[in-house]
């Protein structure tokens, strides 16, 4: 008998916190079911629904999160369950303190403020990033990549014409 036959006799509550393990920086690690498109957040099943599980440990600890609000880890950590690390922002909030959270979402983690340039080294100003599709990019560096590409230079695998 593993430890999923023990695991559905306990509470919603304390099943959720079996499968929460102390990691690094005061993070506690979800080691439970990671939902498919979801990238490193856990996904946890309780009460005939799946949640994310940084929601529902935020739920468990600070009450009902408002109806379109998202929740931000403030430790940069999608894995983290730690209800210190969480904190309820409008989607206006949220967007603008993730656009500069992750280096160009190549997952290397850095503080929002330190980000000054792209890795091409381009100066960013507020109107020199843009977003599309939930990440980040250059806008200088895009303008250089149409502009090759309409000059036909550049061209990155495919049939040359």
């Amino acid at each position: 008998m593993g430890s999923y036959y023990y695991r559905r006799f306990l509470s919603p509550e304390e099943r959720f916190w079996s499968f929460v393990y102390a990691g690094d920086n005061g993070c506690l690690e979800w080691r439970g079911g990671k939902g498919s498109g979801t990238g490193d957040y856990g996904m946890f099943w309780s009460g005939g629904r799946s949640f994310p599980a940084h929601r529902f440990a935020y739920e468990l600890a600070h009450g009902r999160i408002p109806d379109g609000h998202h929740v931000h880890h403030i430790c940069h950590n999608p894995g983290c369950v730690n209800p210190d690390h969480l904190e309820v922002l409008s989607p206006k909030a949220h967007f603008a303190v993730r656009r500069y959270s992750t280096a160009w979402n190549k997952g290397i983690q850095m503080n929002h403020f330190e980000m000054t340039e792209c890795p091409k080294g381009h100066r960013l100003n507020e109107g020199d990033v843009g977003v599309y599709r939930g990440r980040t990019y250059c806008r200088h560096c895009s303008r250089e990549r149409v502009r090759r590409s309409r000059m036909g230079g550049g061209q990155k695998g495919g049939v040359a014409r």
